[in-house]
């Protein structure tokens, strides 16, 4: 039986593990979404420019980025430290 990595080597609950899958299964949709199969061989960015939208990961991580600044730039933060 094929593990969540299915042929990786990171263990299933690694973030790289959790990263791939939820790559995977966006990109599943959007292919889908914009009228592609996998057998089309097209790229992901490609498909992601064509439907004029970001990865979902991509705002996760960018909102991350802001929501960490926004916390050591606030008074409270040195008080949490």
């Amino acid at each position: 039986m094929a593990g969540l990595c299915e042929g990786g080597n990171e263990p299933p609950g690694s973030l790289k593990a959790i990263y791939n899958r939820i790559t995977a299964s966006e990109m599943r949709f959007m292919r889908r979404t914009a009228g592609y199969t996998k057998w089309n061989r097209k790229i992901n960015e490609d498909i992601l420019k064509e439907l004029q939208i970001n990865s979902i990961l991509a705002d996760i991580m960018s909102l991350s980025r802001k929501l960490a600044s926004a916390c050591e730039n606030s008074i409270i933060y040195p008080l949490l430290k």
